[in-house]
């Protein structure tokens, strides 16, 4: 019955890893203040940047633009600093903070003005890292944008996605701008699969009140996980 009861946990399990959450602006949101913390989103904690002269402005620019990927229908403008690494992992400005408590994949929506240089980086220790991510439009376009890399047009509804690991600490921004925020999206993705690799190697056979039976019991048995009829 122990058995029987694991391969039911880890199919819930399973369930749980596809688990995501979105938190986006909505027009009219008030200004939020430098150092606020977000946890709206399970397992995951947003931080609204660090001390930058004035409050992150909130949902004052109406936009319908990432609306159906983050359920934003505004953007912040930042608060009132441009973003800047200054030394080590002190960030300055115009930043926002993700730290998840599993590992999982973000995705962040953002407006970014021409020719400011992008970052996403991993600022866990005493020297940021710089994170892979690929980036889409509105319209799930790719776009073409590396860590420190710029674009020569403004972008009003970029998305940039990255895989993200439990206990990290990551920072996006953009260098000499203010960078414009919409909202993120995370996605667990923490390992269930070797669970369900183990678990399905099991050849024991259950009877459906989750006994252990026999191979050769008649009726509706459960083996590997699976029902079937022993006729």
């Amino acid at each position: 019955m122990k058995k029987f009861f694991t391969l039911i946990a880890v199919a819930m399990m399973a369930v749980c890893a596809n688990a995501q959450g979105t938190y986006g602006l909505q027009n009219g949101d008030a200004g939020v203040e430098s150092g606020t913390q977000e946890k709206s989103v399970a397992n995951i904690t947003m931080t609204w940047g660090v001390a930058g002269g004035a409050d992150f402005k909130g949902g004052n620019k109406k936009s319908e633009v990432l609306n159906e990927q983050l359920g934003a229908t505004a953007y912040c403008e930042g608060n009132g600093a441009n973003g800047k690494l200054t030394e080590g992992c002190v960030y300055t400005g115009t930043v926002y903070f993700f730290e998840p408590a599993l590992d999982g994949k973000l995705t962040v929506g953002w407006v970014l003005n021409a020719n400011k240089k992008f970052y996403i980086q991993e600022c866990s220790g005493e020297k940021p890292q710089d994170v892979t991510f690929t980036t889409v439009d509105s319209e799930g376009s790719a776009v073409e944008l590396a860590c420190g890399g710029t674009l020569a047009e403004k972008l009003t509804g970029g998305l940039s996605t990255f895989a993200v690991a439990k206990g990290k600490k990551y920072a996006v921004y953009c260098a000499g701008s203010k960078l414009g925020f919409y909202g993120f999206k995370f996605e667990i993705t923490s390992g269930i699969s070797n669970l369900e690799v183990e678990n399905a190697a099991d050849n024991t056979t259950y009877n459906v009140a989750g006994q252990k039976v026999s191979e050769n019991t008649k009726g509706l048995v459960i083996k590997s996980g699976k029902k079937f009829i022993n006729k």
